[in-house]
């Protein structure tokens, strides 16, 4: 999906350019479909383009790296212009960065240059990354702006539904910026969609034809999937209404391993959180199982049972 430029007072430029080369563009006015360079026939210098903050001529390489950057230097015109092909070329670049070399500041450059063309893969992970701060600081509202891109192009994922929630919601994972005050609407909104994602279930998510645009596999999905059911039980509880629908939320996300939703549960029957009766033997079985996955605020509640019992 690639958006209509007409409009833009000046074309995305890609990272691949030096500054000089950039300086070069700007200053003559060059169309954006014509290379800056001579087209290159075999292995490109790495002083002729920009392929990363840390890479130097004595960075070791994989080979899928220099197999790529073959195809970059082989054909410089392609991998600039505004195309599928160049979104794919920088977003798969951008790939390799995390994975090969851990530069998430660079591959952010990358991820952002697809973006900005309208490549949905590309807008899923920047939105990901600015959201958590991976390679940039934490940054909500430039997140929520892709995910809302996503959700504009009719694309109702896990993933995007419940990183939107979590951006409106700032549910424990302490996103919301600060002393910033979110509108009801907003959240009823935010709400509504995740609901309506979850229930689908996790078989409509795994066979849906985003999974494979958005590049997900089966275990990012069901951590997803965990983390939104999670913030919906939690938001029930706090409003004090459907104890029954909440701790429903809860336990599906316990069922896929979220250590949080148990020790959630736990908290509910312990403290009769939200009008629910307080069972000392079934919060100790769920804490015990939070704890048995590193969950040390269920082993601090442990400790604590002690007083109740």
């Amino acid at each position: 999906m690639i958006r209509n430029f007409k409009g833009l007072k000046q074309a995305p430029q890609s990272p691949l350019m030096s500054c000089q080369e950039k300086q070069k563009r700007r200053s003559r006015n060059t169309p954006l479909h014509k290379p800056v360079t001579t087209k290159i026939t075999s292995t490109p210098p790495l002083t002729d383009f920009y392929w990363g903050k840390h890479i130097t001529k004595a960075t070791p390489l994989t080979p899928r790296m220099k197999s790529l950057q073959k195809v970059f230097g082989l054909d410089y015109c392609k991998s600039t212009k505004i195309s599928p092909e160049s979104c794919l070329l920088h977003c798969q670049w951008a790939t390799y960065l995390r994975q090969d070399l851990r530069d998430d500041e660079s591959a952010l450059e990358f991820y952002k240059f697809s973006a900005n063309m309208g490549h949905v893969r590309s807008m899923k992970k920047l939105a990901v990354m600015l959201l958590y701060g991976h390679g940039a600081p934490s940054s909500p509202k430039r997140a929520k702006y892709y995910f809302m891109n996503l959700l504009q192009y009719g694309s109702d994922h896990i993933t995007t539904t419940y990183y939107n929630c979590v951006c409106a919601l700032g549910t424990n994972n302490q996103i919301k910026q600060p002393g910033v005050p979110i509108a009801a609407d907003t959240v009823k909104e935010a709400i509504s969609k995740m609901k309506a994602s979850l229930t689908k279930g996790i078989a409509y998510h795994l066979d849906s034809p985003w999974t494979e645009v958005f590049d997900c596999d089966e275990k990012e999905i069901k951590t997803c999937m965990a983390a939104a059911s999670l913030v919906l039980g939690r938001h029930i509880l706090r409003k004090g209404q459907q104890k029954d629908e909440a701790l429903k939320w809860l336990i599906e996300a316990a069922k896929m391993g979220s250590a949080d939703a148990m020790c959630a549960i736990g908290d509910a029957f312990t403290f009769q959180t939200s009008g629910t009766v307080q069972n000392i033997p079934l919060a100790r079985k769920y804490y015990s199982l939070a704890s048995a996955l590193g969950n040390k605020k269920a082993q601090r509640r442990i400790d604590s049972l002690v007083d109740w019992e």
